[in-house]
Parts: C-alpha cells; structure tokens; sequence
C-alpha cells in the first residue's frame, strides 16, 4: 500500500505540514512523484511509533 502526505497523516493522526517536515528532515523516507510525495507504509510504520512532544530534559544532581 502507499500513502500520500495527506493520506499519511490521516493515517498517522498529524498535519500535512508535520509529515512534509519529517520528509524534509529525513525521519521519513518518501519518492517525489510530479507534485506529490509518495510514502510506502512499511516507511510509515517506521515512524508509526513516536513519543508525542518534547523530550524530557535531564535530571540535574545536586551537590552540597
């Protein structure tokens, strides 16, 4: 099955904008087809698996 942006993420529960990012960024693996992008699902299941947000920042030790 393949998947277009705007079917990714509906898929995905994102925007559009999030899913050309990712693609932009590299996270997301996707062929240029004339105007569309084209993701395979097995890329999609890829990234199915996310932590939402932002990453927790370390925890600091304090010293006395």
């Amino acid at each position: 099955m393949i998947f277009t942006t705007s079917t990714a993420a509906s898929e995905l529960g994102i925007s559009t904008a999030r899913i050309r990012a990712m693609i932009a960024s590299g996270r997301l693996q996707a062929t240029k087809h004339g105007r569309d992008w084209i993701i395979s699902q097995s890329q999609l299941e890829s990234v199915r698996v996310r932590k939402s947000g932002r990453p927790k920042k370390p925890a600091h030790s304090k010293q006395s």
